[in-house]
């Protein structure tokens, strides 16, 4: 999966995906593919990019873009000018993670500065959240906010803020869990693992607490477990867990999960970390 680089400018705005590369090499050449997901279903649409030897040179891809080009909306990019410098999403309020009454009203905030002002989506369980009579978006000064005014079990699971312009992107996660009538048995958490921003060779401690006991903790990202090692450190003490990351790396950015297991199945908890990278401008 492709993510923005100082390379690779990927841009989403009113239902538009674009792709750029800023300078093709070799390496670059291939199949790439698109993939769209909502609650309807995926579909996808691919191309083939071919880079052409050195003697090529004549080609209008070397040079002046040709409008219309990724390389073209990379210098023209369809987000708002910026006035000043220019900076990439920050979010200096994280989404929190929450546990709430069936048919109580959630609300969900974050705020993202940056410059030129980032735009935003709202993601359910992988899913493109989209306004109706029930749930609405706000924004205003950089802050977003998500309210339902009832929520039902199917509202259960992850949220995630994305915040993106043309400098580069951001996001923070969370999770809502959703209380039934009658106790399910699955694990419960007391205290959920935070979302995060920190610079680059920081450390950075998350942590959780379960209201249910003989519980086993599991740390993840991207799906692999994560172990102790040189950089990360994982503790257990009774119904509790910490995950250090000793030294924080630009690779380590990115969604994290807690996933708490029990004799009755699992529970999870989404959260995110935001690096200042040294060769980000943030």
């Amino acid at each position: 999966m492709l993510k923005s680089t100082d390379m690779i400018d990927i841009q989403y705005k009113q239902g538009i995906c674009t792709l750029g590369v800023v300078e093709a090499f070799p390496d670059d050449e291939g199949e790439y593919e698109c993939k769209a997901v909502n609650e309807e279903g995926t579909d996808t649409t691919s191309c083939f990019l071919t880079v052409a030897d050195e003697v090529l040179t004549k080609s209008p891809l070397v040079g002046s873009p040709t409008p219309g080009s990724p390389r073209a909306m990379h210098k023209q990019p369809m987000f708002p000018s910026a006035v000043g410098e220019e900076k990439g999403p920050l979010f200096v309020r994280h989404l929190e993670s929450k546990s709430i009454r069936d048919g109580s009203k959630l609300i969900l905030e974050c705020e993202v500065t940056g410059n030129p002002q980032p735009e935003t989506i709202w993601i359910h369980n992988e899913k493109e959240i989209v306004e109706t009579q029930f749930l609405r978006i706000e924004e205003s000064n950089g802050r977003h906010t998500l309210i339902i005014n009832e929520v039902y079990p199917e509202d259960a699971g992850s949220y995630i803020c994305e915040a993106f312009n043309v400098i580069g992107e951001s996001a923070s996660s969370s999770s809502v869990h959703v209380q039934a009538a009658e106790p399910s048995g699955l694990p419960e958490f007391m205290s959920f693992p935070r979302s995060a921003t920190v610079e680059e060779g920081a450390p950075v401690t998350f942590s959780c607490e379960l209201r249910t006991e003989n519980c086993t903790v599991t740390w993840l990202k991207d799906g692999r477990a994560l172990k102790d090692t040189d950089r990360y450190r994982i503790s257990y003490s009774q119904n509790s867990s910490r995950f250090e990351i000793l030294k924080v790396t630009a690779g380590d950015e990115g969604h994290f999960i807690c996933l708490a297991t029990g004799a009755k199945g699992e529970t999870k908890a989404s959260f995110s970390l935001g690096v200042k990278s040294k060769d980000k401008k943030l």
